[in-house]
């Protein structure tokens, strides 16, 4: 005896299941899984400075202000030639899971990894063409 209805809606339940999964590979779908609060929430403020760069390279030492709320994290990195919006998610045990900073261009878009501590948080970011450390400390 078949039930077709009932593999439908098993078929569709699993689809519907690959896409919630696979929607954690991005800074968006990741914001659907991050806690209400976490011991990071509030202002921070710091510095990108510059390791490695090629010549096509635009980016130099700059200013990184970063707001997090319930494990999301928003804020604004400003160069002397360009600022871009940066994003991301901290895990509840600091590390940061999703961070990416999107320039005036594409060329200065910029991906972070790195971790919070109480105070600080520190980590690399880079790109194709540049390469570098930032750090923060809570503000508030």
């Amino acid at each position: 005896m078949r039930n077709d209805g009932r593999h439908y809606g098993l078929a569709v339940l699993g689809l519907v299941g690959l896409l919630a999964l696979s929607a954690c590979d991005t800074v968006q779908g990741a914001k659907l899984f991050t806690p209400t609060s976490t011991k990071y929430d509030g202002a921070w403020i710091g510095l990108m400075t510059l390791g490695l760069r090629q010549p096509e390279c635009r980016l130099r030492r700059g200013g990184l202000r970063v707001r997090v709320e319930g494990g999301r994290m928003e804020g604004v990195a400003r160069f002397d030639t360009t600022e871009g919006e940066f994003e991301g998610v901290v895990d509840q045990d600091g590390s940061i899971r999703y961070a990416t900073l999107t320039g005036q261009y594409a060329k200065d878009d910029v991906e972070f990894t790195g971790s919070f501590g109480e105070n600080t948080a520190k980590g690399i970011w880079q790109n194709k063409v540049c390469r570098g450390e930032w750090e923060i400390k809570k503000a508030r």
